[in-house]
């Protein structure tokens, strides 16, 4: 693991958001207009020479005071606002994966998966939509139908044995099982 302690800046602040938003009043949000993460639908950048979600790297600029672990799961970036694509530093807080939780209850982003809802985004799947489109039709995240779709939620793992559907073993794999042969040239 590496560690990283990075202080506010705010010149680096400004300069950031100038080149990836609007910025307006405090209360609204800012969205980012950068790269985005097709699966989960967070702003994507570089930070500090790592991959990492847009609203992450503004945290790290507007607060740092903190010890940031790349890749620990112990913390999270909330969304304030529930809005993905914000990138406003009023909007964002750390929290543990609990507090996270408890925001995407609050919003609604936790609906119980039926039996339905896998038909329809195993169909949607199928004709290539992306996870968090099919997240957005059924109003849960990509990364509940993810799950949903590799049968690691015990409800999702018993509908897809009951429809008779090998849950998905990853991305790659899916992309593997989808993509056309084409004929070999002689």
């Amino acid at each position: 693991m590496v560690f990283m302690v990075y202080k506010g800046n705010k010149e680096k602040l400004d300069l950031f958001l100038s080149l990836y938003t609007t910025v307006g009043n405090k209360e609204d949000c800012w969205l980012w207009n950068g790269p985005v993460d097709k699966t989960l639908g967070y702003g994507r950048t570089s930070f500090l020479g790592y991959p990492s979600t847009a609203h992450a790297a503004v945290h790290m600029l507007a607060y740092g005071d903190h010890l940031k672990t790349v890749g620990n799961k112990n913390i999270h970036i909330r969304h304030l606002c529930g809005n993905r694509l914000c990138i406003n530093p009023n909007h964002l807080a750390l929290g543990t994966p609990s507090d996270n939780g408890r925001d995407a209850s609050r919003e609604g982003k936790w609906v119980k998966m039926t039996k339905d809802k896998l038909i329809i985004a195993l169909k949607m799947r199928k004709e290539g939509v992306v996870l968090w489109k099919i997240g957005e039709a059924l109003g849960i995240t990509g990364e509940a139908v993810s799950n949903a779709l590799r049968g690691k939620t015990y409800i999702s793992g018993l509908y897809l044995k009951e429809l008779g559907v090998k849950p998905m073993k990853s991305e790659k794999q899916y992309i593997r099982a989808n993509q056309r042969r084409l004929p070999c040239r002689t």
